[in-house]
């Protein structure tokens, strides 16, 4: 059997920083390797550092620098599966989203919507930290250009609201942005674990765009077996966007 040193030496190779301590050094997501040149990448880690789009309890913007922080503590190997992530795909952290309007959503929108789109051409498969969910659109706009995708999303909101507060652009509206926009294909899109307090503002266009949406109890009638088995269903084999809402209430 391989000694955990011997797997050690091994993974070096993917990146210096994983075989250090993860007290030592700069934090990076998951202690990857911080790189500016994405020619040899296959998934980029992304920090959004805004939270321009709230309309209450601000602060998500550090959560890039707090998940880089904790992430350094998750070892390299599965704990159940035992497969090593580094073995599998070229694996690095390329920073933050670099954005210069932070006060201006439209515009700030723009610059993560350009970024995007670079990733994009650069062949590299997202996976992004933020930053509040209204990231979610801009993001949307430059991976669903060229093609609808399924949505997966687990959340306590819809996140399909009407523009509120003077703009379309908010965090309770990404995924009616997207719908509208043919970024992704609701019939092939589900949400899991809504418990949305403010149902009656976002829940009628989510059912009525044909958004497949399984509330927290419905969970806990069905078990999370059969709620996975229906996300697949769902989703079938179109390519897929997949999201975290914050879902604190």
């Amino acid at each position: 059997m391989e000694t955990d040193f011997a797997i050690l030496q091994r993974i070096a190779g993917y990146g210096e920083n994983l075989a250090e301590m993860p007290f030592i050094g700069i934090p990076t997501f998951f202690r990857t390797d911080h790189v500016k040149d994405w020619q040899n990448v296959d998934i980029g880690l992304i920090g959004v550092a805004t939270d321009a789009g709230l309309s209450h309890r601000p602060g998500a913007r550090y959560g890039p620098q707090a998940v880089r922080a904790q992430s350094g503590l998750i070892r390299y190997i599965h704990p159940s599966t035992k497969v090593i992530p580094y073995e599998r795909a070229r694996i690095a952290d390329l920073g933050d989203v670099p954005i210069c309007n932070t006060l201006n959503l439209e515009l700030l929108n723009n610059e993560i919507t350009a970024y995007y789109q670079r990733i994009v051409e650069a062949g590299i498969v997202p996976l992004s930290v933020g930053g509040d969910h209204s990231i979610s659109y801009p993001i949307l706009r430059a991976l669903g250009k060229n093609r609808p995708l399924a949505l997966v999303h687990f959340d306590s909101h819809h996140d399909t609201a009407p523009a509120m507060k003077g703009t379309k652009f908010h965090h309770g509206a990404p995924f009616r942005n997207a719908i509208e926009d043919g970024l992704i294909d609701p019939r092939r899109s589900i949400q899991v674990a809504i418990r949305d307090p403010y149902t009656e503002f976002a829940a009628p266009y989510a059912r009525a765009a044909g958004l497949t949406v399984i509330e927290m109890h419905e969970i806990e009638e069905v078990g999370v077996t059969a709620v996975i088995e229906k996300i697949r269903r769902v989703v079938g084999d179109t390519p897929v966007y997949l999201t975290f809402g914050r879902g604190l209430d």
